[in-house]
């Protein structure tokens, strides 16, 4: 657990936190009971899950240190960017920290769409509706302030004015490998 004088530290020093909070979940825990046999009708994960596990208690300790720490470093000024440790969006990242309860929607949208980008692109324009900022961009079905769910619901994609296919592509100006995560798909 942070303290607050951690929080203040890192706030004097500017330093960037990339949460990385989902990354346990899709991992089950490495350490096992002896009697770590999978029963009828039961599966590995679902042992992992019941509330009486030792994974399980660890896992909601984990969660609420996790809450415990973004919140206090948020508070603090801590710049904080939502991360992904095994996935190509920050997607699963996203819903996770939604699920933990620190930020409203707003802020972890802000986090997500305007610090992250602009951490991670420091000498770009980047992450803001601005005169001279990019045009790169999403367009979703309807409002994630109100409901965090339509992150998920994209309707159109920009990437620096250009609009990107939402479907799988046919052919790429950017990388000549399609399946590359920096190839560009445009719209016919």
């Amino acid at each position: 657990r942070l303290t607050q004088e951690d929080a203040q530290l890192a706030a004097q020093h500017h330093v960037v936190v990339v949460t990385t909070t989902v990354a346990g979940h899709f991992h089950p825990a490495q350490h096992t009971h002896p009697d770590s046999t999978v029963h009828s009708g039961e599966t590995s994960s679902s042992r992992h899950n019941h509330p009486t596990s030792p994974a399980h208690k660890t896992s909601s300790v984990t969660r609420d240190i996790q809450a415990h720490n973004l919140a206090l470093l948020h508070q603090a000024g801590v710049k904080i960017a939502i991360g992904s440790d095994h996935a190509e969006t920050a997607l699963a990242e996203a819903l996770h920290l939604r699920q933990l309860g620190v930020f409203d929607n707003l802020t972890l949208l802000k986090l997500w769409c305007e610090t992250t980008p602009q951490a991670i692109f420091p000498s770009r324009n980047i992450g803001r509706f601005e005169e001279g900022y990019e045009a790169s961009f999403l367009v979703l079905r309807d409002n994630p302030i109100e409901n965090f769910d339509y992150v998920q619901q994209i309707t159109l994609r920009m990437k620096q004015g250009v609009p990107l296919s939402l479907s799988p592509p046919t052919h790429t100006l950017g990388p000549a490998h399609k399946n590359h995560p920096l190839a560009i798909h445009p719209l016919h």
